[in-house]
């Protein structure tokens, strides 16, 4: 057998010790990193629960207001171009026509009513039927105004739909 050599093991040794003080000093900072955490939990914890009771006596004595009307933030179109998302303050999103949106004059900093809403479901609800008014024109072109506005259901809407076709010298 071969005896090892002196200077060899003397380095394993140090080698061995000063991988010990890495770990050492590794779990120490762990150790000191937790205890700093821990504390500005527990003053933030003491620090905010004045603050919430503050607050709850402040909205308690205050009279409950309407919600704020919500505003368009963003506004994006979708790859083909056909339709589009109007993103809200109250984070909510809805999707609609580019031509819906334009026909409505969505803008940046507008805001989103009822009557907003309405105005797009109405003109996307005229442009289906217009839709719809030139597909019966295509499969029968010798169809009447009234026999038009019967298959589409009649209405208002129908009636739109079928001045525009006019209009638009389909008719």
């Amino acid at each position: 057998m071969a005896k090892a050599n002196p200077k060899t093991r003397a380095k394993s040794k140090t080698a061995a010790k000063i991988t010990a003080k890495k770990a050492a000093k590794k779990a120490a900072k762990k150790a000191v990193k937790k205890a700093v955490k821990k504390a500005v939990k527990r003053a933030a914890k003491k620090a905010a629960k004045p603050t919430a009771k503050k607050v709850a006596k402040t909205a308690a004595k205050q009279p409950a207001t309407k919600p704020a009307t919500p505003t368009i933030v963003a506004t994006a179109l979708s790859r083909d171009g056909a339709s589009c998302t109007a993103t809200l303050s109250s984070r909510q999103r809805v999707r609609m026509s580019a031509a819906a949106m334009h026909a409505a004059r969505i803008r940046i900093g507008g805001r989103w009513t009822a009557a907003t809403a309405a105005r797009i479901e109405r003109f996307e609800r005229e442009q289906k039927l217009y839709a719809q008014a030139l597909e019966l024109l295509a499969t029968d072109p010798r169809l009447t105004k009234a026999q038009l506005a019967e298959r589409l259901g009649g209405g208002r809407h129908a009636e739109a739909a079928i001045e525009s076709l006019v209009e638009h010298g389909w008719i």
